[in-house]
């Protein structure tokens, strides 16, 4: 890998957890890596979606969801929101397990992983 990468002068990171990684945030990033894929056809939906939360500060999952019953069905909205969470869009409480009743709010949750993991940067 270091090799491919020094010559194709590509930039990249070593990511690991340190030793103490809890299984509750274990058990969300693996929930999470299914929404990492966009879906097709849903830029205008994820944009609404963030202009919404911007206006309604904190919101559980389903809430958020449900407020755009009257456009769509709300289950198509739900994975749209775990896709932005997953992308570092929206931040909910990594401590606690994932579900349609968790708060979601602008940020990510970043700053929560990196006491964590480590991260070391390779050029």
């Amino acid at each position: 890998m270091p090799y491919l990468c020094e010559k194709n002068n590509w930039e990249y990171s070593i990511v690991t957890p340190k030793e103490n990684l809890p299984d509750i945030i274990k058990s969300n990033i693996l929930f999470l890596w299914n929404f990492l894929k966009p879906r097709k056809n849903t830029e205008s939906w994820l944009r609404e979606i963030e202009e919404k939360i911007t206006y309604l500060d904190e919101i559980t999952v389903i809430e958020l969801a449900k407020s755009f019953s009257g456009k769509i069905d709300y289950r198509a909205i739900l994975p749209l929101i775990w896709h932005l969470v997953s992308t570092g869009k929206l931040q909910v409480n990594l401590m606690k397990k994932f579900d349609q009743y968790s708060d979601v709010k602008m940020g990510n949750i970043q700053q929560t992983l990196q006491e964590y993991i480590y991260l070391e940067d390779r050029k």
